[in-house]
């Protein structure tokens, strides 16, 4: 807008507030001078020489221009910042990686801008920490693991998943390709995998064991005091192998290992439960469905927009978090995009949610990660959200 016109003398603009001086000091203004203030007008006065610069009816029609052109300066500075616009905070599961791209891509396009909203992306030490947050309304939306929020509104949190984007599970078994690549289920017995004690993989292996037609004997346990430690285990060959996320582990063993892995999704063992995914408070449901549905939209297209276009996306999300690495970030974000169906939830809108995988879910949970209290499957999600 600044363009417009043109500054030929600024002389005047010390009698301004500053951030006034700013905006028409950035334009171009108009010629010769004028009395904005009270202040200003009892403070100047025009030698005969300088009155004579414009006739009356012009020095009015200059006036004019200035203060349409403020307040069009104005506007277009209010809109820029945001103003008018629903503040909003996305806790993530974690601290940022590369699953997260496609909420900086919309970020970065100004899909939540367009429909009302200032995006603020937060990060949490785990899932457990962002329903919780969500629980107790410190923030609007989070985005954590479906299983771990259900497990939560069992025990009478009132929370809501409004979408999945991970439904395929994206846990996975790792071992070595050159050494004992996977091929069947079956293909675990024998072997020794590292563990964290009592993190959701471990909950869910007895669950594989038994998809495999094994005994717990049948495979070795070994276990570690973190996730990163487990992983140093098989890059030693301590064990054979590990459980792992099919979006980050066989990517880091690969690279520090130099060697290829070989993989087998829990789905395969028949272990599926619907992993990460936007949940709110059900008050900010019932008293804010417009700002719901809004968020909603943009977040949609956000992923479907960054699916189509992941290059722009990885760069995207490097730009809002330059410490990311762009390779791991592509490879992340990639896997993640092959596990955002379901059999029961192709062809629908992207992050639609089939009762029966939420039913599969709970019943993985209720089996093998200790939940109680299930409730009616209707009372852990809704598909109201999402178009």
């Amino acid at each position: 807008m600044a363009s417009f016109v043109q500054i030929y003398s600024l002389d005047f603009l010390p009698h301004f507030p500053g951030s006034f001086q700013t905006l028409i000091a950035r334009g171009r203004v108009f010629r010769g001078r004028v009395c904005i203030d009270k202040s200003f007008r009892k403070a100047y006065h025009p030698t005969s020489k300088e009155k004579g610069l414009f006739p009356r009816g012009e020095r009015r029609r200059e006036m004019k221009k200035v203060f349409i052109i403020f307040f069009v300066l104005l506007f277009g500075v209010l809109q820029g910042v945001g103003i008018g616009a629903d503040k909003v905070t996305l806790r993530l599961n974690w601290n940022v990686y590369g699953e997260h791209a496609g909420f900086f891509y919309g970020l970065e396009r100004g899909f939540y801008k367009d429909e009302g909203i200032d995006l603020t992306i937060g990060v949490s030490q785990g899932s457990g920490q962002t329903v919780k947050l969500i629980g107790t309304k410190n923030d609007p939306f989070g985005y954590a693991d479906a299983a771990t929020v259900a497990k939560h509104i069992s025990e009478g949190m009132e929370v809501k998943m409004l979408a999945v984007m991970l439904q395929t599970n994206p846990q996975c078994v790792i071992t070595w390709a050159d050494k004992h690549p996977l091929k069947k289920p079956q293909d675990i017995k024998g072997l020794a995998f590292s563990f964290v004690a009592g993190d959701s993989l471990h909950q869910l292996w007895p669950a594989i064991i038994a998809g495999a037609g094994l005994k717990e004997a049948d495979v070795r346990t070994v276990f570690a005091p973190s996730a990163m430690t487990k992983i140093q285990l098989m890059l030693q060959g301590k064990v054979d192998g590990t459980p792992g996320y099919i979006t980050m582990q066989p990517y880091l063993l690969e690279r520090d290992g130099g060697r290829k892995t070989s993989t087998m999704m829990f789905e395969e063992f028949g272990v599926n439960t619907m992993s990460q995914g936007i949940l709110a408070h059900a008050e900010t449901l019932q008293k804010n469905p417009d700002l719901v549905k809004r968020f909603m939209r943009a977040t949609q297209k956000s992923w479907v927009e960054a699916a189509k276009n992941i290059d722009a996306a990885v760069e995207a999300h490097i730009k809002h978090n330059p410490k990311e690495d762009a390779k791991f970030t592509q490879y992340t974000f990639s896997k993640s995009l092959d596990v955002v169906t379901t059999k029961h939830s192709k062809g629908k809108p992207f992050g639609w949610m089939a009762k029966e995988d939420w039913e599969q879910t709970l019943t993985v949970l209720e089996q093998y990660g200790g939940m109680k209290g299930r409730k009616a499957t209707e009372a852990y999600y809704t598909n109201d959200f999402v178009q």
